[in-house]
C-alpha cells in the first residue's frame, strides 16, 4: 500500500479538528492529519457545553501551519441557521456566523459548511414551508453579500432532502456540502443525489454508518461498492475535498480502510 498523504483522482481528503485522543489543539491535530490527508474540517462550538472557538492571534499562527504543512482547511460554523422561527433570532444566528467568517478570514479556508434549518428535524424542515423559503432565502443572500466569494459557503445536506434548499444555494451563489453519511443515515437514495447535485457540490463529507443508524463512526460501516462507484464518480475533471467526519480511533481506522480499499479496488 501506498504511504504518504492519501488522494484519489480528483479528490484530496480531509479529517476533522478531533482525531486526536480527547481533542487538542487546532494545530496539533492539523500536524497529526498532514500526515495522511490535505485537508482539516475546523468543527466549530460555542454552547453550554462549552467552547473553542479560538483568538485572531490562535487563527494567524494556524494560517502559518498551514501553510507550512501545505494544507487547507474548512470551516464549520458552530450554529445552525436557524431553529429559531423569530426574525430576531434567525439574525443572531446570521450574525454568528459573519462573527466566524470575519475571524477566520486570514486563515482563508477552502470552504465553509452551512446548515440551513428549519424549526424542525426530520424529512420536512418546517410546518410553514411558505415562511421556510422565505426565511431561508434572506439569511443566506445577507450571508452571501459578506463576502466576495459566496460559492465558498457550502450549505450542507441534513435530514431532509436538499431539494429544499437548492434554489436557495443557486441563487445566493453558495455551494453545496455533500455529506454522503447523511444520506444514509436517512435512507437517501446515495447515487442519484451524488448525480443531481454534484455540479454544485464543492466538498462532501464521509463517515460510516451503523446498521442501527448511529452515525460518524468508521468506515467499516460504510459499503465498499457503494464507495468504489462515488470514487470513480468523482473522478469527472472538477478537484474537490472530501473530509472525513469521523473522531479519534474512528479517524486511524477509517485511513487504514481506505489506503487498503484504494490498493485493492484499483483507483
Amino acid at each position: 500500500m501506498e504511504t504518504g498523504r492519501l488522494r484519489f483522482t480528483n479528490v484530496k481528503l480531509g479529517g476533522t479538528s478531533w482525531v486526536l485522543p480527547g481533542g487538542g489543539s487546532f494545530s496539533n491535530n492539523m500536524k497529526k492529519l498532514s500526515a495522511d490527508v490535505d485537508d482539516m474540517e475546523i468543527v466549530l462550538w460555542d454552547n453550554k457545553y462549552g467552547c473553542n472557538i479560538p483568538s485572531k492571534d490562535d487563527v494567524k499562527r494556524l494560517r502559518g501551519l498551514r501553510e507550512e504543512l501545505g494544507m487547507s482547511c474548512c470551516v464549520h460554523f458552530s450554529t445552525n441557521v436557524s431553529f429559531e422561527t423569530s426574525p430576531e433570532g434567525r439574525t443572531l444566528c446570521e450574525d454568528k456566523c459573519l462573527r466566524t467568517m470575519e475571524l477566520f478570514r486570514d486563515l482563508d479556508p477552502y470552504a465553509w459548511v452551512l446548515h440551513l434549518h428549519g424549526e424542525l428535524f426530520g424529512p420536512v424542515p418546517s410546518n410553514d414551508m411558505d415562511w421556510f423559503y422565505e426565511a431561508t432565502r434572506k439569511s443566506a443572500l445577507r450571508l452571501a453579500s459578506a463576502t466576495d466569494e459566496p460559492w465558498k459557503i457550502c450549505a450542507e445536506n441534513l435530514d431532509f432532502r436538499l431539494d429544499y434548499i437548492i434554489e436557495t444555494v443557486k441563487e445566493a451563489g453558495f455551494s453545496i456540502c455533500l455529506d454522503l453519511g447523511h444520506l444514509v443515515h436517512v435512507q437517501e437514495d446515495v447515487k442519484a443525489n451524488v448525480e443531481k447535485f454534484l455540479p454544485y457540490t464543492r466538498i462532501l463529507h464521509l463517515h460510516g454508518v451503523k446498521p442501527d443508524l448511529t452515525d460518524h463512526v468508521d468506515l467499516s460501516y460504510y459499503d465498499q461498492n457503494l464507495l468504489e462507484w462515488i470514487f470513480r464518480r468523482l473522478a469527472d475533471g472538477t478537484d474537490r475535498i472530501m473530509d472525513l467526519e469521523v473522531f479519534e480511533a474512528d479517524y486511524d481506522k477509517s485511513i487504514e480502510i481506505l489506503r487498503k480499499f484504494k490498493a485493492e479496488r484499483n483507483l
